[in-house]
């Protein structure tokens, strides 16, 4: 399955093999600079360039590869939003009130305070280090060890393999495969950085944006991990490969082929000028066009039995056209109604909203149409203000993020605390325990 714009494709693709249990590949290579373990190293670079500013900080601890939990990390941002935590003040002993102003202090609460200074010094410690690395250093040398010391001390290593175990254990064997080969390219990086310019003198934010730019020269591809997956990618990760069916989606004007220009330093134009003053030169539109039709054919070249090419629109593309003009005609597509076996209920849901019980019959659905059907007619009763305070009690303790969920869905939030809250009243704790992670 060949997709000239994967990124509008791929969502639906996934969807729908999924929804039909058809195993799925994502040929193709990714960039790993948006990739979540590469952003905690980017993102703790940040935070000690900045001075440790509270926004930059969160995000390193919001990362994937956090060196503390999520529990935690709601934990401290509750207390740096209540005293406004920032610069050098994540560097000095908490000895304020975890609630704030209003707080009584009691023994719970000194127990609060104290796991919330050891969390402190657990996150800063190394950033701390980091950061006097690579602002009093000025040799490459010294900051790269400075970034390689970071990462063995929050044990980066160890904990993208277990993520990368934990994504292979739940089915997302291309993301595992991705990850297990990060700890790699990050280590190749910092080599070229030492290797290179070793012995040059950088400043700390000049090191940052070289750092940062080499990263995202670094592509990551996977192999499949199964035999019988449907393969989806672009035209250039589909070229050099055989198959008994080949189908290619969105075969649009200005996708199929889809050059955009020259990349480099001078443009088409400028290429024609010198070319014309009888300099040598490669690439530029015409061979860059060339490219393209090359790969397309090999793409073509691959299917062994059928070749099928949609294009949705008013603008075909000069392949499509010249494909219908050999075919001698063009078939129009039209979609027969049906729905994935593994999701009855949704496709039931849709014939409802549009009234049309006669195929929901024809589909055999005409159940599971009643159903929904007597669903949406429900209604909910009334809850009395006492059972509402014997859940919830009569105030809420939120961190910040659950403040962000409650805005976003009022429901989700206490549809969770409320299955906490019970166990709370039933174990009679203490429920500030439990009021800045619920």
């Amino acid at each position: 399955l060949v997709c000239t714009d994967v990124n509008v494709y791929r969502p639906m693709v996934g969807m729908i093999f999924r929804r039909h249990g058809i195993p799925v590949y994502l040929s193709g290579t990714d960039g790993i600079l948006g990739k979540g373990a590469i952003m905690t190293v980017v993102s703790a670079l940040e935070a000690a360039l900045e001075g440790f500013d509270q926004q930059t900080v969160m995000r390193y601890l919001r990362s994937p590869l956090s060196p503390i939990d999520q529990q935690s990390c709601d934990k401290i941002e509750n207390y740096v939003h209540i005293w406004a935590i920032s610069g050098k003040r994540w560097l000095e002993p908490w000895i304020s009130h975890p609630d704030g102003l209003v707080g009584d202090w009691t023994d719970w609460t000194h127990k609060r305070l104290q796991e919330l200074e050891g969390l402190r010094i657990q996150v800063m410690e190394p950033l701390s280090r980091l950061q006097n690395t690579i602002r009093k250093t000025t040799a490459v040398s010294d900051k790269v060890r400075g970034v390689y010391a970071f990462l063995e001390e929050i044990d980066f290593a160890k904990r993208l393999s277990k993520l990368a175990s934990e994504l292979d254990r739940t089915g997302d064997h291309r993301n595992a495969q991705v990850l297990n080969q990060l700890w790699e390219i990050l280590l190749n990086a910092l080599e070229q950085l030492y290797d290179t310019l070793s012995d040059t003198q950088w400043d700390a934010d000049a090191f940052y944006r070289l750092f940062v730019l080499l990263l995202s020269q670094y592509d990551v591809g996977t192999i499949p991990t199964v035999l019988d997956s449907v393969t989806v990618g672009p035209v250039s990760a589909m070229r050099c490969q055989q198959e008994k069916h080949l189908f290619v989606l969105g075969a649009s004007e200005g996708l199929l082929p889809g050059y955009s220009g020259s990349v480099g330093v001078l443009t088409d134009h400028e290429r024609v000028a010198l070319r014309k003053l009888e300099v040598p030169l490669t690439g530029g539109a015409l061979e860059g066009i060339q490219a393209e039709f090359a790969e397309v054919y090999g793409v073509f070249c691959g299917a062994m039995e059928s070749v099928t090419v949609s294009c949705s629109g008013t603008q075909p593309s000069y392949v499509y056209r010249r494909l219908v003009e050999l075919a001698g005609k063009e078939q129009e597509c039209i979609a027969e109604l049906g729905y994935a076996e593994s999701d009855p209920v949704a496709a039931a849901a849709l014939f409802l909203k549009h009234n049309d019980r006669d195929t929901a019959e024809r589909l055999h659905l005409s159940e599971m149409y009643d159903w929904v059907n007597t669903q949406r007619n429900h209604t909910l009763g009334r809850v009395s203000h006492e059972h509402i305070e014997g859940l919830y009690s009569s105030c809420l303790t939120l961190s910040a993020s659950q403040v962000n969920m409650q805005a976003e869905c009022r429901l989700a939030y206490f549809l969770r605390y409320g299955i906490k809250a019970k166990e709370i009243k039933e174990a009679t704790v203490d429920p500030a325990e439990y009021g800045t992670y619920v």
